[in-house]
């Protein structure tokens, strides 16, 4: 059997032995490099893993150390009692520094930059407050919302039957022709004849929910 020399093969067109290991040789070689490559990964996914426990045993003892409450979410609404050292600055920076009126001497729309004197204009700005609170953590149309909330309640604050109507040009004036609406109690009667007429069948013979019947005087 002889071998072409033009080709490196033998008469029966195979190639040569040597040639064959030499590829042996290179696909050995190829093994080699990949195992290697994979003893580095698993030595670099032990190193994250220990480092994954020192970072968690670190982070237990930080937790251990931080006082009670720490790392809790705050209520987004913020305080839900009244705080004028906070409603205070918020109405300055939120509605006052920001809002832009022209604001006439005479009529509408009034303003008072001592708002704080109107109780009625204390409870409507709380009430905007505690809306921009979660308006500012609402995506999408959360502060148009809250917006369209500001223009209801400045209109009624503003407007000529408003707290404001007797603050001319932003002036706070004690005498407002504004008054409060007040209000006349109902006798105790009033309270228990609701109550008879609301309540079950079952509670409609309960002598404290009877009313009582006013004794008519002899006219005579």
């Amino acid at each position: 059997m002889h071998a072409d020399e033009s080709t490196g093969e033998d008469a029966t067109g195979d190639p040569p032995a040597s040639s064959l290991w030499d590829r042996l040789d290179v696909i050995d070689a190829e093994i080699t490099g990949v195992i290697g490559r994979l003893i580095r990964v698993e030595t670099g996914i032990e190193e994250f893993r220990s480092d994954l426990d020192d970072f968690e045993v670190r982070a237990a003892e930080i937790a251990a150390q931080a006082p009670p409450g720490a790392g809790q979410t705050p209520d987004p609404a913020g305080p839900q009692t009244l705080d004028m050292r906070v409603l205070v600055p918020w109405v300055r920076e939120n509605l006052a520094l920001v809002l832009q009126r022209k604001i006439p001497q005479t009529s509408a729309p009034h303003w008072c930059r001592q708002w704080w004197q109107h109780p009625e204009a204390i409870v409507r700005l709380e009430a905007l407050r505690r809306a921009w609170s979660v308006a500012v953590h609402e995506p999408g149309a959360g502060m148009s919302n809250y917006l369209l909330q500001v223009d209801q309640h400045l209109a009624v604050l503003m407007g000529e039957h408003g707290p404001f109507v007797g603050c001319t040009g932003g002036q706070h004036k004690p005498d407002s022709q504004a008054r409060y609406l007040e209000q006349d109690d109902p006798t105790e009667e009033f309270y228990l004849a609701v109550e008879h007429a609301t309540a079950g069948p079952a509670n409609r013979s309960r002598p404290d929910l009877v009313p009582t019947t006013p004794t008519r005087k002899d006219s005579r």
